[in-house]
């Protein structure tokens, strides 16, 4: 491929220098006969050089041109068509490369494709996750109201309970006191009873 380069360097320096040689003979004065100097036909010689290379610049072949340049001796090529057979395979070789990039930039292609899938994908998965999680906070902070409500209500029942409770141990504190006054009540009445009997009983025994 270097060669290649290099040849074509060369035929377009080749070109450049043709194109002065012609100038300058333009810029060359003629004898007193009309005739044009050595000089000129120089440049003229130089000219048709330059039109020969000139006609190197179609450097394309084709694949049977190239088979059948290659079964030939090199030292059998002229400057051409050892340009276009070196041009060949310096062709397929670019073109095998750049089928090469076209093939890793494919590759690049699918895996960014694939990464950005992936990454939308992780994407939405976080979002329903923070849904999911901004659900279940939601949740658990009705949970938590409904216990402390639930809470603050049987912390009220207990009270009440313990009220009642101190009311009824009150209440059967006052009962047993009515009781034990009621039976010394009835003991002193049963005394009384018995003394006014034994008074009767003595009364009637004395009449």
């Amino acid at each position: 491929q270097h060669e290649v380069v290099r040849t074509v360097e060369m035929l377009a320096q080749e070109q450049a220098a043709t194109a002065e040689v012609q100038r300058l003979s333009r810029m060359e004065p003629r004898d007193s006969r009309g005739s044009v100097p050595l000089a000129s036909t120089a440049a003229a010689a130089a000219v048709a050089a330059g039109v020969f290379r000139l006609q190197m610049s179609d450097l394309n072949i084709s694949e049977a041109m190239y088979q059948g340049l290659q079964t030939r001796p090199e030292d059998e090529l002229n400057v051409r068509e050892w340009v276009q057979l070196r041009f060949f395979e310096a062709r397929g070789l670019h073109k095998a490369e750049m089928e090469r990039l076209r093939t890793e930039l494919e590759a690049l292609r699918e895996n960014q494709y694939s990464a950005q899938a992936r990454a939308e994908r992780s994407e939405r998965q976080l979002s329903r996750r923070d849904a999911a999680v901004t659900d279940l906070t939601q949740e658990l902070e009705r949970q938590l109201s409904q216990g402390r409500a639930q809470h603050e209500q049987v912390t009220a029942e207990l009270r009440s309970a313990q009220r009642r409770v101190e009311e009824l141990l009150d209440q059967g504190r006052r009962f047993e006191e009515v009781s034990k006054e009621s039976k010394r009540f009835s003991e002193e009445l049963d005394r009384l009873r018995d003394a006014f009997n034994m008074q009767t009983v003595q009364l009637l025994a004395r009449s």
